[in-house]
């Protein structure tokens, strides 16, 4: 065949190779531009559990407050704030918001507040979202204050079952958050919900409720259960937190690590106080607003600079079980805000951090000389186990424990909890009435324990004879 025909034919040929993959990357195009259309957008359910068990508290005269807590409130404004700044910054819009309870019958649940999309592109500034979310959280705690809003049982899986068929439709991202205390439990002729999700990310924010039937190991199975029967069920990921730990920077490290800034050093410092008479004495002193207490939380205060560029303090008063918690909401410092400051959101000015924690450190000292027993038990394992029983790791926790650590489960060879390696735990101690006849036991009980808090995790345990402590030992701690 003569060349020319040859290049000819060639150039032919090339010429609809040219077109054939000129239309055939139309179609991948077209095709990858379906399926990116098919999956934008973000859809959040939040599920609230309104059962008789859940949303009510019981006072120190046995009488039931119905109405979720405080705590409850507190983690809910905080999941409000991680919302509006991850649908402002991060999420694809449209931000689909679905707010649903927790009931006997979950699959025939009515919302709490009217569903909504929220797309800045085609909203501009004429509807907010902060202001749907507070009026969503508004409606929420005004329904669990009427006892003819709240269930007899919990189902939570019908929920679960809800919440997926949700979010069915393609977004990019879609979360689940469940506010509960996993405890579910249905009518005598109701059967389970086969629930399936659809690789979702959930949020469990937990709490005991009033009739923890079991103790403190049972409920921690109870909750670890839980996440991995999620995981199993098809969920992307599930982290677990305390309603009481559950602020605005935990909550959004938890959903996005794209909520904290470069550079961040996330600090706790969690104060546990035994209420117990000879705990408390030491405690005292002539000049109420000089405490103790409040002296050893001034010390604190004045190395938080120094700590991290956010710094999340907690008080709390241990009982007689770690089930019976009594904890202050969380204060929270940022040394620079992502956001505009909401309120009971983090501060950024270091003296007010200061001044709340003063504040709070007086509460708890009125607090706990209402509330103080001689014959009072002290869970300190349980309390330890509670708040380790979490997915939020900060860079550095700091525990300090006030108490003469008498509990008898620290004699246990498995302890309950385990702490994550950057935890410093302060053992700020005393003697029981009985240690003054056996002082070995003593020495011996302390010994122990930092042997323990080390076996469970910490990189370090301090002990300090309450009655000696200065600001030189938490310069120490806090410095080295």
């Amino acid at each position: 065949m003569d060349k020319k025909y040859v290049f000819i034919l060639l150039g032919v040929a090339s010429f609809f190779a040219i077109i054939a993959s000129f239309f055939l990357m139309r179609n991948v195009e077209s095709s990858d531009a379906q399926e990116l259309n098919a999956v934008n957008g973000t859809c959040v359910v939040n599920l609230i559990d309104l059962s008789k068990s859940f949303a009510a508290a019981i006072t120190d005269n046995n009488q039931i407050i119905n109405g979720l807590r405080n705590e409850d409130c507190f983690a809910l404004q905080a999941l409000n704030s991680t919302i509006s700044w991850q649908a402002r910054s991060q999420w694809q819009p449209p931000i689909k918001v679905v707010c649903s309870k927790i009931q006997s019958s979950s699959i025939q649940s009515s919302l709490l507040c009217p569903p909504f999309d929220w797309n800045p592109k085609l909203l501009g500034d004429e509807q907010d979202i902060d202001s749907l979310l507070i009026s969503c959280m508004d409606s929420v705690i005004s329904t669990s204050k009427d006892i003819n809003n709240l269930s007899d049982y919990t189902d939570i899986s019908g929920a679960l079952t809800m919440a997926s068929m949700i979010g069915s439709r393609k977004y990019r991202n879609k979360y689940i958050t469940i506010l509960s205390d996993f405890q579910e439990d249905l009518p005598n002729h109701n059967s389970q919900a086969n629930y399936k999700l659809d690789r979702e990310s959930v949020i469990m924010i937990h709490r005991p409720g009033i009739d923890e039937r079991h103790g403190v190991y049972e409920y921690i199975n109870r909750i670890k259960n839980w996440k991995a029967t999620l995981l199993d069920n098809g969920a992307k990921d599930v982290q677990v937190i305390q309603g009481f730990a559950a602020t605005e920077s935990a909550i959004g490290t938890l959903i996005s690590t794209a909520q904290k800034l470069d550079n961040e050093i996330t600090v706790s410092l969690s104060i546990l106080i035994d209420p117990k008479k000879n705990v408390v004495s030491e405690l005292r002193s002539d000049d109420v607003e000089n405490n103790k207490l409040t002296r050893l939380v001034r010390f604190c205060g004045r190395y938080t600079e120094d700590l991290g560029s956010t710094v999340i303090a907690t008080f709390a008063i241990m009982g007689p079980s770690g089930l019976n918690l009594d904890v202050l909401n969380p204060v929270e410092y940022k040394s620079v805000l992502i956001r505009e400051r909401v309120p009971g959101g983090p501060v950024c000015d270091i003296q007010e951090f200061k001044m709340r924690l003063e504040e709070q450190s007086m509460l708890v000292y009125n607090r706990v000389n209402r509330i103080t027993s001689s014959s009072l038990n002290t869970d300190v394992s349980g309390t330890l186990a509670i708040m380790s029983l979490t997915d939020f790791k900060p860079d550095k926790h700091y525990i300090v424990i006030i108490s003469d650590f008498d509990d008898t489960d620290y004699l246990q060879d498995n302890f309950l909890f385990e702490f994550h390696p950057d935890t410093h735990v302060i053992m700020l101690h005393l003697p029981t009435h009985a240690d003054g006849s056996d002082p070995n036991a003593y020495i011996k009980r302390i010994t122990q324990w930092k042997k323990k808090l080390i076996e469970a995790g910490a990189s370090e345990a301090t002990d300090i004879p309450l009655y000696s402590v200065t600001e030189t030992d938490f310069e120490k701690v806090f410095t080295e």
